[in-house]
């Protein structure tokens, strides 16, 4: 299918046209497009995707002008067709740069018929029978050429008409030519009814009459058009389709066609004065374009209160002072930088410095006496005429309305909503990138070099084969990063923050690669204080795995107190590079170019190794062969060996080294030294978190989410018992020493302990406890108990939310908030213990409240039958042999009390991965394993 026309049918064509003001590549167009904004002047798809999809084609009909639109790409068809164009290239001038219907049938013939030749190997007279050509054009040539005074004044609405159709009537016959024998004429819309035309001329009819007779008027020639040409053009088939009669008929009928709106636009409208058409959508629905900045205007690093400020004062471009003399121009959002001119590495300056918007067009960052310039636009000359920014934090550099430069297509370190991110750019952040291929992978790198982390996200199975053409990134209002390429029949999510779905006007969320190496998901809401933000999502789970975290020779480990990563040298034969600052490296107090050198054994130590380097310093070799291949090899620095039972060791040879340290490694590494080798001195006792036994305590809350109807017919013995048995079946004696010398029993076991729940449903809400004891009284009481079992193990509760019974709900919550004070109460009296408080109760509630937002569909129902105590049953539990529900993905609740494992899932990741000390307190299991 070849297509040919204006907006009605592009799919994109103007996204790749500078100066055209026709071109909808922002939301909200798109936003019921599997590919979000590709623009399409619509919602979701528009007529041709439709009649692709009714003719089985497998992929949307590529755009002409996109540079990927060859070769494979061309052989079911192109789209020429281009907003605000018409049947005379006179027609829509107003719109800038659009492609006539005369330079679409050109590109046609010059550009695709002789690469379409090259691929299918055959004739394109021959070929081109099997393609339809649609061809829908003609309404821009009395909105935006005769009613607006192109035309000759002298020609009448009928001449004008007569002009159109004979003029299109050559051009069918040129495409006939050329190949093409199935024709679909598309009648243009009864434009006088559209919301555009009747707010500006408002009649009593509603309608503007003398568009829609022009309109009438022009496809009734078009009717008759299929069968005046068709002796001109043997052996081809023409089809009128009257879109005009079905778009009057929702008009005139619109609650019996099923809508309910037939007068109003569905977007908000940029009005001219706004900058906009008056025609098309708002930029992002929301976004207000900002109070013009114009040439001339100056922003100085000495006066950090100067500003060019966002309509709604949500971000600001000024300078900000990062440290004693350091400065940087910068896009700010609450007080956190989001852009900045000449990134991370190349935009620093001093209070010298000036940000001038010339006369010329050009944005330059100049520093010092003589005013050299530090990063420029290179704009100059392009017809900049004024500046802004918006309340989507993008600073525009325009021609009138047209968008000459803008930071969102110059990004530094940031993604923000709305912003599309594409294989052509790249964030930086000191020594390290994060980059987007054309297969649809992400990745992160270190000096452009060392791949220490890829996704081809969460949702996506093999991207390989999909043969994307122009995949893009976009951070989503609702938490969502996700991949979009219109080989896509959905986007890819990449990831996901913790608080998916719930979407708050007061607050931000955007990507950002920070210069430790990680890429983060950051929300921020200036209700929380200037410069506040939440980590929502972390790349590199371990920050010790980021590459070269800690320089050169560096090792990473984790503060035993603080839980935070901490660099140290590999021993005493280096000495840090900053004493002030161990990120900076370690380097050899003598070289080994001028010594006798040996190597030094580091245990539960490895130095990373990832790509490219995996595929050069992979070596099979028993621990012994490791370190006395290194010892022998002149240019190796260290080497690792797994120990896990695979024999690989890597041997480091580059200039850069980076090391990672932890008790959970098998990994035994070996660093060449000069002799003799001088490891370091052990960490004492008094800085040792514990060098006894370390108990791992996760206080888990129960799911009570619903009553229980029932009378309880038989008593669960209490967890109290189960540690007992523990324990007396243990040996929990052993050395005092620690890791070293030889680890008791419990200090390599979790005890996971949940309970709590029950003490409330079977014990104080059926009249168990004593009768004269207070809600209150009973839950310290619990408290109490489980405090002096915690000394010898530990356990904990969760939820029962409106549309549940409040008090089971407020026992629950009762509960956990003692419990969670407990886990600092109780430490002082188990030293050398850890514990970890999970707020399950948080997870699920969340789930209740916005189930759908959180991926399910069921939050009242059991999945399963319930056996009523009538039946024999509990009332709670599944009936033996009983029905079960199919997608029990999508529901909450597996029988009457208990989680299906899809929120088991959700609780178990939040467990281990969360950094939400609501959810995880004081921090989540996966740093608790580690410790």
């Amino acid at each position: 299918m070849f297509v040919f026309g204006s907006s009605l049918v592009d799919n994109g064509n103007n996204n790749y046209l500078p100066n055209s003001i026709a071109k909808v590549d922002y939301t909200p167009y798109g936003v019921d497009f599997p590919l979000g904004p590709s623009g399409r002047f619509t919602n979701g798809k528009n007529v041709i995707d439709l009649l692709g999809e009714k003719l089985k084609l497998p992929n949307y009909i590529p755009p002409f002008t996109d540079p990927s639109t060859k070769g494979s790409k061309i052989v079911r068809g192109v789209n020429y067709a281009s907003g605000g164009s018409g049947i005379l290239d006179d027609t829509g001038a107003l719109a800038g740069n659009v492609i006539s219907l005369n330079e679409q049938i050109r590109n046609f013939e010059n550009v695709t018929l002789p690469e379409l030749e090259l691929q299918l190997q055959e004739n394109s007279k021959e070929i081109m029978s099997q393609f339809l050509f649609v061809v829908g054009s003609g309404g821009n040539d009395y909105s935006l050429n005769y009613f607006i005074g192109l035309a000759n004044s002298n020609l009448t609405l009928e001449a004008f008409t007569d002009n159109l159709i004979t003029t299109l009537s050559h051009q069918l016959k040129r495409l006939y030519n050329l190949g093409a024998r199935k024709f679909v004429l598309m009648a243009i819309n009864p434009n006088g009814c559209s919301p555009m035309a009747t707010a500006r001329v408002p009649t009593r009819e509603g309608c503007v009459q003398s568009l829609n007779r022009a309109a009438h008027m022009f496809n009734a020639h078009l009717k008759n058009l299929v069968d005046d040409i068709r002796p001109d053009i043997p052996g081809s088939n023409l089809v009128f389709v009257n879109a005009y009669k079905v778009i009057r008929d929702i008009i005139r009928y619109p609650t019996s066609k099923g809508f309910r709106d037939a007068n109003n636009a569905c977007c908000e409208i940029a009005n001219i004065s706004q900058g906009g058409t008056g025609v098309l959508c708002k930029r992002g629905a929301v976004t207000v374009i900002a109070d013009d900045v114009f040439p001339g205007s100056t922003l100085y690093a000495s006066n950090l209160q100067q500003s060019w400020n966002s309509p709604n004062r949500s971000f600001t471009l000024s300078f900000i002072q990062e440290s004693e003399n350091t400065y940087f121009a910068s896009i700010s959002y609450n007080g956190i930088p989001i852009w900045r001119a000449g990134g991370d590495r190349g935009g620093a300056v001093d209070s010298s410095a000036a940000l001038r918007f010339l006369a010329t067009g050009n944005l330059e960052l100049v520093n010092g006496p003589s005013g050299s310039i530090v990063w420029q636009s290179n704009t100059s000359g392009l017809g900049v005429t004024t500046a802004a920014l918006d309340d989507s934090g993008n600073f525009i550099l325009r021609n009138g309305s047209f968008p000459i430069w803008t930071t969102f297509d110059h990004p530094t370190d940031t993604i923000l909503p709305g912003q599309i991110f594409t294989v052509n750019h790249v964030l930086r952040c000191g020594s390290y990138s994060f980059h987007l291929s054309s297969a649809g992978e992400i990745s992160l790198r270190w000096n452009n070099s060392i791949v220490y982390y890829t996704s081809k996200g969460i949702n996506a199975t093999d991207n390989s084969n999909l043969n994307l053409t122009s995949p893009s990134l976009s951070m989503q209002s609702v938490g969502l990063f996700s991949l979009f390429d219109r080989m896509l029949s959905s986007p890819i999510i990449m990831a996901r923050d913790n608080d998916y779905g719930q979407v708050s006007n007061n607050s931000l969320r955007f990507v950002q690669l920070d210069c430790d190496g990680n890429m983060r998901i950051y929300s921020s809401s200036v209700n929380n204080g200037r410069g506040n933000r939440i980590v929502r999502w972390t790349a590199v789970s371990d920050q010790c795995q980021v590459f070269g975290y800690c320089g050169n020779f560096g090792v990473c480990s984790y503060d035993e107190v603080s839980s935070n990563p901490v660099c140290r040298c590999p021993s005493q034969n280096f000495d840090p590079i900053d004493r002030n600052d161990g990120r900076r490296g370690c380097r050899r107090t003598v070289e080994i170019q001028n010594c006798q050198t040996t190597v030094l054994s580091l245990n539960n130590t490895m130095f990373l190794t990832y790509p490219p380097e995996i595929n050069t310093d992979f070596f099979t070799a028993s621990i012994t062969a490791c370190r006395s291949n290194c010892l022998a090899d002149t240019s190796c620095v260290a080497s690792s060996s797994l120990a896990d039972g695979s024999g690989v060791c890597n041997m480091k040879r580059s200039a850069f080294v980076s090391g990672y340290q932890s008790p959970t490694l098998t990994t035994t590494s070996f660093v060449k030294v000069c002799e003799s080798a001088m490891p370091n001195p052990p960490i004492s006792s008094n800085d040792k978190k514990s060098d006894a036994m370390k108990i791992a305590v996760v206080v888990l809350g129960i799911i009570l989410v619903t009553f229980l109807p029932f009378r309880i017919i038989s008593w669960v013995s209490r967890i109290a018992s189960g540690v007992g048995e523990f324990v007396s079946s243990a040996s929990l004696s052993g050395s005092s020493g620690g890791v070293a010398g030889g680890v008791p029993l419990c200090a390599l076991i979790f005890f996971l302990e949940g309970g709590g729940g029950n003490d409330y449903s079977l014990n104080y809400f059926i009249g168990l406890a004593n009768s004269n004891l207070t809600l209150e009284a009973f839950t310290d009481n619990l408290i109490t108990t489980l405090s002096h079992q915690l000394k010898s193990d530990g356990y904990g509760s969760g939820p029962t939310l409106e549309g549940c019974v409040q008090s089971l709900n407020r026992a629950a919550h009762m509960f956990n908030a003692h419990l969670k004070n407990l886990v600092d109460d109780v430490r002082p009296d188990i030293p050398g213990s850890n514990l970890v408080f999970v707020n399950a109760y948080k997870v699920i509630r969340d789930i209740i409240r916005y189930p759908t937002s959180k991926g399910f569909r069921d939050a009242n129902n059991a999945c399963c039958e319930i056996a009523n105590i009538s039946q024999g049953g509990t009332g709670v539990l599944c009936k033996r042999g009983g029905s079960i529900c199919t997608n029990r993905s999508e529901y909450v609740f597996f029988d009457g009390l208990h989680p299906t494992e899809a929120v088991n899932i959700v609780i178990a990741t939040k467990a281990f991965t969360s950094n939400l000390k609501a959810e995880v307190y004081p921090f989540n299991v996966k740093h608790l394993s580690e410790i």
